[in-house]
C-alpha cells in the first residue's frame, strides 16, 4: 500500500539499501553467481555453498533461476535449464 501511493506521488523506488547487520543465529544472504553460458562442469566448481536443481539435457547451461546477482540464503536451491551451443 505504501508503495504504490509513493509511485502515485512520484517517489522513486531506492535500490540501494543499507546492508543488515546480523545478529546470531541469522546468516548473511549470498549473492548467486551468473552461470548463463558455463559449462556443467563449470557449475560444480563454483557452486559450492548452494544445492543446484538441473533441468534439461546438454553440455550448456542457458537459463537459471533466481537470475544472476540475486541474494538468497545459503542452502537456497538454484534451477538450472540445460542446452546446447
Amino acid at each position: 500500500m505504501i508503495d504504490d501511493g509513493l509511485s502515485v506521488m512520484g517517489v522513486d523506488r531506492r535500490t540501494d539499501g543499507i546492508a543488515k547487520e546480523y545478529q546470531w543465529p541469522e546468516e548473511p544472504l549470498v549473492e548467486v553467481p551468473d552461470l548463463i553460458g558455463h559449462s556443467t562442469q563449470e557449475l560444480f566448481e563454483c557452486m559450492m555453498d548452494l544445492a543446484v536443481d538441473v533441468n534439461g539435457a546438454g553440455d550448456v547451461i542457458i537459463d537459471q533461476e533466481p537470475a544472476a546477482g540475486s541474494m538468497v540464503q545459503n542452502d537456497s536451491v538454484i534451477r538450472i535449464f540445460l542446452g546446447n551451443k
